[in-house]
Parts: structure tokens; sequence; C-alpha cells
């Protein structure tokens, strides 16, 4: 049995890792990062460069893929279930990128759900769905250029209820050295506000 843990990559992409051992990425990057350890699932929340890296992921055997263009059929959201991991889409857009194009995902494994965002701004699934998802722990972009501002971000944390919240997604500082500067993170409040920084572990809590 393994440890039930995340790990904030660096900018949008995360790892999780489950109580069995399963292995999954979101939004693996170009930017530095560790992604050596072989990924049973990767889920995508929309194909741009910074999000969709899925080849530089060292994949297990039966990895599976599961992206935006899987999610998103003709307007409706397809579920994702297997192997005790369960996503369900729900809705991202902004400005910068299209509803119908990209998702977020509301994943589900050993009792926790698991809000990633991906690239967003306020959307009415925060306003009407998330909110009865019970969600343990919320991921959420707060560059203010691409997606939402810290502020947004704060709102958009509490009409969820999540108990806690992670600010990912700030302004990179070089593409090459995966270094971020911490612009958004002292404005971004939560009661159940956590900052990881690029690589660092926490421990999941049911």
């Amino acid at each position: 049995m393994s440890s039930l843990y995340a790990v904030f990559i660096g900018h949008g992409s995360l790892k999780f890792v489950t109580k069995s051992g399963k292995v999954i990425y979101v939004d693996p990057a170009f930017l530095k990062g560790d992604y050596s350890q072989p990924a049973d699932f990767i889920f995508i929340t929309h194909l741009h460069g910074d999000h969709d890296r899925e080849d530089i992921v060292t994949k297990s055997e039966n990895c599976i893929t599961f992206s935006s263009k899987d999610a998103i059929n003709n307007g409706e959201y397809i579920n994702f279930e297997k192997d005790g991991i369960k996503a369900t889409p729900v809705e991202a857009y902004n400005k910068n990128h299209d509803k119908g194009e990209c998702v977020g995902y509301v994943l589900n494994f050993d009792g926790l759900n698991i809000y990633c965002a991906g690239d967003t701004s306020k959307t009415d699934d925060m306003l009407n769905k998330l909110p009865n998802m019970n969600i343990d722990y919320a991921f959420l972009p707060i560059d203010g250029f691409y997606n939402m501002d810290p502020k947004e971000a704060s709102e958009c944390a509490k009409l969820i209820k999540t108990r806690f919240a992670l600010p990912i997604h700030n302004d990179p500082k070089s593409m090459e050295t995966g270094e971020f500067y911490e612009t958004g993170l002292s404005e971004f409040t939560h009661d159940g506000k956590i900052v990881l920084k690029h690589g660092q572990m926490l421990e999941l809590k049911s």
C-alpha cells in the first residue's frame, strides 16, 4: 500500500498517488518538473502547450490519457471511471479559454474529491454544481493574465465550499529553469489555504 499524497510539480501541473499506488498526472507541461514516476492516468484540461505535454511523462504499460477532447462530446460532459479513479469534467472558460475546448476535473479516489480547475475564471458550475460536490482540495489558477486573479480565485474557493484551497499557475520567471514568481500568493485568501512550492509533496487527508 502507498501513502496518499499530491505533488505540485509547477505551473498548472500536478501529480497524485493513491493509497493503492496508482499514479495520476494532471496537465503535464514543458516546464521543468519531475515526471519520472510511471503514470497510470493522465488528465489534460485543455490542449495548450503548457498543459498537454503527455509526451514528457513516463508511462506505465497500460497508461490511459483522458483529455478535454474526450471529456466534451457535442457540448455534453463525459465522465471517466476506472480502477477506483473517477473524473467528472466541469466547466472551464474565460476570454482566453473556450468553453467548448476546456474543462476542469473533479477527481474522486480514496474517499476524496479533488478539483483541478485547469485554466479558468469564475464559471456557472462554481455557482451551481461544484458547491454540491463536497470538494476537499481545490487547485485554482491565480495568474491574473490568462486566468482569474487572486481576488477572484479567493471568491471561487469560497463559492465551491472547498475544505482546502491551493493557488497554482502563477507567473513564470523562467521557462527553462521552471522558476516562478510568488505573484499573488499572499493575496489569495481562504480559511483552508495551503501554499505549495514547486515540487513539494502534500499528504492528503480524507
